[in-house]
């Protein structure tokens, strides 16, 4: 039986997917209202930011967590993740 067919591991599967799907739409916003309008959104451009990392790094938590520790290490995009935005 693969490891996905389990009812909780399919639903932090969807979890993450969803996560995932979610943050470009979100960083999308700011950047058309930015590109349209004369004045920045600069506060939306902002919370956008923090948004996306946050949920870049539960992302990676969550993989990491389904992944039973097999993403530690340096060549593993896990890793850089936690690197790159720091970890929670």
């Amino acid at each position: 039986m693969l490891i996905a067919a389990h009812q909780s591991v399919a639903h932090r599967l969807s979890d993450i997917y969803r996560k995932v799907e979610v943050a470009p739409a979100l960083a999308g916003r700011p950047m058309l209202y930015t590109f349209t309008q004369p004045d920045p959104a600069l506060q939306a451009a902002r919370a956008c930011n923090i948004t996306t990392t946050q949920t870049a790094v539960e992302v990676a938590s969550d993989a990491l967590q389904l992944s039973r520790g097999a993403g530690i290490g340096r060549d593993r995009r896990i890793e850089k993740i936690f690197l790159t935005h720091g970890c929670p």
